[in-house]
């Protein structure tokens, strides 16, 4: 992908009302080996280089994971270390997927096959980690140093803390909750993690300290299905309403109330993407308004007018946005949008679609 190609193809952002031409990101290509595979979860890397590694899988739980960076050629995450092993086969009914960034080189992700869930690390290698005393469904980054692992074993699905980067040490289990499922590990900028705790009950944000696992001293009725942290330590969640399927983007102090940034909110089936907010103080969601191709809508944490992105796709799914500096050293937010492949409705498939904001027509 050339910067003049990026450029020709950014996205304008038009206030709701106004009315203007639009122009598309650009389509990433497709992988002969992902065919018939459906693409979702974007994930952004941290760092300067635009990069990203998403998902593609199918109705029956395959999975591969593929890198996006900008300026060089998609990597799919092989099935094996041995090219040999992979040519053969070894791994294909294999499920990747939620993948964490260490930094801006490489990330973790959980694999599932043949019937076991292993844990793995790619940076340009693929690094199989040492096996854990359960079955990792989740790895992100502890500020304590380590890694914080939820982790099903016979006690149930808990979350764990090791003290360094791979898995051979003896964890500390930080968690006990038979019967529930903690999930959406999420660090602070203040060292603290918040992250969620299912049940049959309904759902709890928890905060992990210096001196153990709380529940969180705020009031929430509806489900909380995933969360993201803003820079100024608030948090983004979306939640499922407790009257009716409806979802909406709640914006929620620590210290103070929660507020609903957003009623009107679509999210696609499984798994909930991650509240898609970036260092521009942008947060970027899917509308849920099938007749206008659900728009991509963004808006501003404290307020201020919401403003859809002009984009020539539709039907888009899913949205994940990072800031990252451009030739003039201007922060650019650039988005990975999941969408249908064509506006008439005749190819459903799940398409990545990449590229930078164009707030004032800045090449990035």
């Amino acid at each position: 992908m050339s910067r003049a190609l990026i450029a020709a193809l950014a996205c304008l952002l038009l206030p709701e009302a106004a009315e203007a031409a639009t122009m598309a990101v650009e389509l990433v290509p497709e992988a002969p080996e992902l065919a018939g595979l459906q693409v979702q979860r974007p994930v952004w890397a941290p760092g300067a280089v635009p990069r990203l590694v998403h998902e593609s899988t199918d109705r029956s739980r395959r999975s591969a994971l593929r890198v996006i960076t900008f300026g060089a050629d998609p990597v799919l995450i092989p099935a094996s270390r041995s090219s040999r092993l992979a040519a053969m086969g070894a791994g294909a009914e294999r499920a990747d997927g939620a993948a964490t960034w260490w930094d801006a080189e490489g990330f973790f992700f959980v694999r599932s096959a043949g019937g076991s869930v292993t844990a793995h690390y790619w940076d340009g290698i693929l690094r199989d980690l040492e096996a854990p005393g359960g079955r990792p469904t989740e790895i992100a980054r502890d500020p304590a140093g380590g890694l914080l692992v939820s982790m099903e074993d016979d006690q149930g699905l808990d979350l764990f803390r090791f003290p360094g980067t791979d898995l051979a040490a003896s964890p500390r289990r930080l968690t006990t909750t038979r019967g529930q499922v903690e999930h959406a590990i999420t660090p602070l900028p203040d060292g603290r993690v918040a992250f969620l705790v299912a049940s049959q009950e309904g759902t709890q944000l928890m905060l992990l300290g210096k001196t153990g696992a709380t529940a969180a001293a705020v009031a929430i009725q509806d489900e909380l299905l995933s969360l993201t942290a803003l820079p100024d330590g608030r948090l983004l969640a979306w939640a499922r309403r407790a009257e009716g399927d409806r979802y909406v983007l709640l914006l929620i102090d620590l210290a103070g109330p929660v507020a609903v940034l957003a009623s009107d909110g679509f999210l696609p089936p499984g798994v909930a993407p991650v509240p898609a907010a970036s260092a521009s103080g942008w947060i970027y969601y899917v509308r849920a308004d099938p007749a206008a191709g659900n728009p991509i809508v963004r808006l501003r944490a404290d307020g201020g007018p919401a403003e859809r992105v002009a984009m020539t796709t539709t039907g888009h799914q899913e949205v994940a946005a990072h800031s990252y500096p451009s030739t003039s050293g201007r922060a650019v937010d650039w988005l990975a949008v999941v969408a249908v492949g064509d506006p008439d409705g005749d190819d459903v498939t799940n398409r990545l679609f990449v590229g930078p904001v164009s707030d004032a027509g800045e090449a990035p």
